[in-house]
């Protein structure tokens, strides 16, 4: 989970069921409310998705890192 600059707070995750793939939501109060899920990827083969990771850059600007093994090979984008 990542608290924004803007005070947002920012939680990725794998969703570990079909479409598999990794999603967000933002929070503008503190976490007691959630957006409805904001789709990053859902290109996953199975539920096995890694653990994902985000950073804020510069400027709002957002940087989001995830890994799942593909075929016994580990990928990350």
């Amino acid at each position: 989970m990542l608290r924004l600059r803007d005070g947002r707070l920012l939680m990725s995750y794998g969703y570990r069921r079909k479409p598999f793939g990794n999603q967000a939501r933002l929070s503008e109060d503190g976490g007691t409310t959630w957006s409805e899920p904001i789709m990053i990827s859902g290109d996953g083969v199975s539920g096995d998705l890694g653990y994902p990771s985000t950073v804020e850059l510069v400027a709002g600007h957002e940087c989001y890192f995830k890994g799942a093994s593909m075929n016994g090979h580990i990928s990350s984008g």
